[in-house]
């Protein structure tokens, strides 16, 4: 298989660049998942620290978006429904990555002209000892992290509090994207950015999409809710929910793999409501 080395400065002085390499090993130690990308060594050498990892060809999800705009249902979901697997398999290693975006799921390109979804970028992962082995600090300040358009609410206040249904938001967030060719949390700045994320306060995807499934949106909008225990119970109920709408084949492939987790299935309504439904401090209304 051929590799890809990646390196970094190992100087003391810049431990804090090198800490994501280091977490990036020991996730991928733990976590062995043909939709996550194969990390096969880590060391120094010379002062400069390296991980080696398989080297895969093809496109990064924004990119897939930016070119063909939103997904069809299926296609959306036939992408997503790997990753929530190989995110599940994590979160049963003591893994949680907090970095979770369209960036860092990558279309490898397979030898037979297909594209396999791969989980990318371990390096800020939150890693409990509960898995075994060794647990790696988190940072010096223990400040938030991840990337602003899918971080999850709890994810700004406090890295500590960080846990397996933040990965759950964020995979909501790029689900909601992919099926509505717009992020959910937008801004010019920053701190518009942060304050939609805190405030839950976005479009219902259906404003954009008025055929979505009206189960599958309250999928997506169960996974992105403001608080994490009205949340999916895992990462697994949450791919149960939307495997529905996933391709025959991928249906068939990836039912196994997400079977346990809590709720076997989420409840699809019998049609649209004309009632408002909150979505953090805004009711938004249906259209018809």
């Amino acid at each position: 298989m051929p590799t890809n080395t990646t390196k970094c400065p190992c100087s003391s002085s810049r431990y804090n660049l090198i800490l994501p390499f280091l977490r990036e090993g020991e996730a991928a130690s733990r976590i062995r998942h043909p939709n996550v990308v194969d990390v096969t060594d880590m060391g120094s050498e010379g002062g400069t620290a390296y991980l080696v990892m398989e080297f895969l060809e093809g496109e990064d999800l924004a990119e897939l978006l930016a070119r063909s705009g939103p997904l069809s249902f299926s296609d959306s979901v036939d992408i997503l429904v790997p990753v929530v697997a190989a995110i599940a398999v994590a979160h049963e290693e003591g893994v949680i990555h907090r970095d979770l975006k369209p960036e860092n799921v990558f279309m490898a390109r397979t030898r037979h002209g297909g594209a396999k979804p791969t989980v990318l970028d371990f390096g800020i992962s939150k890693i409990s000892s509960s898995g075994g082995g060794s647990t790696l600090a988190l940072t010096a300040t223990g400040a938030a992290m991840g990337t602003p358009y899918y971080i999850a609410p709890e994810q700004i206040r406090s890295a500590a509090g960080v846990d397996a249904r933040s990965d759950q938001y964020a995979l909501g967030a790029i689900l909601y994207e992919a099926v509505t060719g717009h992020r959910a949390h937008r801004g010019e700045t920053i701190y518009e950015v942060i304050h939609s994320v805190g405030g839950g306060l976005f479009t219902l995807p259906h404003v954009y999409r008025p055929d979505i499934p009206r189960a599958l949106e309250d999928a997506i909008l169960r996974a992105m809710k403001l608080e994490p225990t009205q949340r999916f119970p895992s990462v697994q109920a949450f791919g149960r929910a939307i495997l529905e709408f996933a391709s025959s084949a991928v249906h068939a492939q990836w039912a196994p793999a997400l079977a346990g987790g809590g709720e076997n299935h989420v409840p699809r309504p019998s049609a649209r409501t004309t009632n408002p439904r909150p979505v953090g401090r805004f009711f938004f209304r249906h259209r018809h």
